[in-house]
């Protein structure tokens, strides 16, 4: 018995500590994202409802998950907004790594 207060302390640190390293880590991609897309998207969109050359991308937080942003970047001539022209790179979704992707795509579903 002694020695189950001292078990349930360890286990209660682990636990906390873990879900602090997930909230960094989000914290962290969504940074990341964010730099992604101010160096390669902002130009043309905006993240709230500003009209810019490009539609206003906070649809993503409201209306999509990942994998529809995702596709979304990668075939930007599927779905085209109405009212706007098919003027983004055909080749935007191959231009940034997996790593990079999976940032810009949390920041975008998380802004």
């Amino acid at each position: 018995m002694k020695w189950s207060l001292p078990l349930v302390a360890f286990y209660a640190l682990v636990a906390c500590e873990a879900k602090t390293q997930s909230v960094a880590t989000h914290s962290e991609l969504w940074q990341q994202g964010q730099v992604i897309f101010d160096m390669n998207c902002k130009s043309c969109h905006s993240m709230e409802d500003e009209k810019l050359t490009g539609p206003s991308l906070n649809r993503f937080r409201i209306t999509m998950d990942g994998t529809e942003a995702r596709q979304s970047i990668i075939e930007p001539s599927r779905d085209i907004v109405p009212g706007y022209t098919d003027i983004m790179p055909q080749d935007f979704g191959t231009r940034l790594t997996e790593s990079q992707m999976d940032a810009l795509i949390f920041y975008l579903t998380n802004g």
